[in-house]
């Protein structure tokens, strides 16, 4: 006689669709044509194409891209942020030291001097009031570093020093640039 908890595990599975019922084992155990062989030895590991540390550059650099364009976005706003944004911060900021673990490092530029000999893209230089040198203003896409080797070259905007009006205006000595003679009366 089938024990009251077989029997009901057993109606249990009449409440869903015949092709989601799970069978009974003892139907399988019972023919033994049908059961796997029993082996002391585990199942062979079929190798991998490569190792998991062998991921492309790319795609490290667009999930170190990823996770800094969020962090980014969370920080810049202001006021109280609401408990799932807090997490998800905490959760980003996590990963972001786990990638530094797995000597993944990313790069801000923002508030950095900028100098011409730098390897960064700059998609555009802003005259910016009260600067005295060339200073980065905004980073668009970071610096992304794996293992010491740049995968990523950092895109940035930087902020160069405003011409004030008093400043002599630069002429070039060709058609076009000509110095303009104040009018007489």
């Amino acid at each position: 006689m089938a024990s009251l908890a077989a029997v009901h595990r057993r109606i249990r599975q009449y409440r869903f669709p015949p092709e989601f019922r799970i069978p009974e084992p003892t139907r399988y155990l019972a023919d033994p044509a049908t059961a796997a062989p029993i082996t002391d030895e585990p199942d062979p590991i079929v190798p991998a194409d490569r190792e998991l540390d062998d991921l492309d550059d790319a795609v490290v650099a667009d999930v170190a891209t990823g996770v800094w364009r969020v962090l980014r976005r969370f920080a810049s706003e202001d006021g109280e942020a609401p408990r799932a944004q807090r997490l998800a911060t905490r959760n980003l900021t996590a990963v972001r030291e786990r990638l530094e673990q797995g000597r993944i490092r990313i790069q801000d530029h923002d508030g950095a001097v900028f100098d011409p000999g730098f390897s960064l893209d700059v998609m555009a230089y802003e005259p910016q009031p009260g600067f005295d040198r060339e200073i980065v203003v905004e980073t668009v896409l970071p610096s992304i570093y794996r293992s010491g080797r740049r995968i990523q070259i950092g895109q940035v905007i930087v902020g160069i020093p405003a011409q004030t009006d008093a400043a002599e205006p630069e002429y070039r000595d060709h058609p076009g640039h000509e110095i303009p003679v104040p009018a007489t009366d």
